[in-house]
């Protein structure tokens, strides 16, 4: 596996991790009413999703690390590698994806939704659970790859012969 493919991975959990993901090349190409995209960069804002979209990098970290190591690197120098060159330089790249995604929610709903959704997020409820959604996203990553080690566990024992039979050797 080579370090695009890394990235690519990387990328695509993000996109996983943080929303569906948006058609990044259509929302680029609609015209949007500088008014309606105002009102969807809001609620970006207020639904806090620039901090969980770096959550989202950071939580990321020890999965590139590993893949950084299995290039040959210890996991020191692995870690220097993803801390000082990959996580900046994707970093470096959120705006873009911030901006797809308002794209994204300015195309999904009317002036008056976005408005709507934005007040919500804005009152004391909306504003706990964004504070909830932004600080459980560690735990919700931890638990969903608990989840799904004991899941991918699970399946391949219990389909070990369906497995061997198409010549997959566990």
């Amino acid at each position: 596996m080579n370090m695009v493919h890394v990235l690519r991975g990387a990328v695509v959990g993000v996109l996983l991790l943080g929303a569906a993901a948006p058609p990044v090349a259509r929302a680029a190409e609609l015209a949007i009413d500088p008014a309606h995209l105002a009102a969807a960069a809001r609620l970006m804002a207020d639904t806090g999703g620039k901090a969980r979209m770096d959550q989202i990098m950071t939580a990321m970290r020890g999965i590139m690390v590993q893949l950084v190591s299995s290039h040959g690197k210890d996991a020191a120098e692995s870690g220097r590698i993803v801390d000082e060159v990959l996580l900046p330089a994707m970093r470096a790249h959120l705006p873009e994806l911030q901006t797809a995604f308002t794209r994204f929610w300015a195309n999904a709903m009317t002036t008056a939704e976005l408005d709507s959704a934005d007040a919500f997020f804005r009152s004391p409820t909306g504003v706990k659970l964004v504070e909830v959604q932004t600080q459980s996203v560690p735990a919700l990553m931890a638990l969903g790859q608990a989840w799904g080690q004991q899941v991918a566990k699970d399946v391949l024992t219990a389909q070990r012969e369906a497995l061997r039979q198409r010549g997959v050797a566990l």
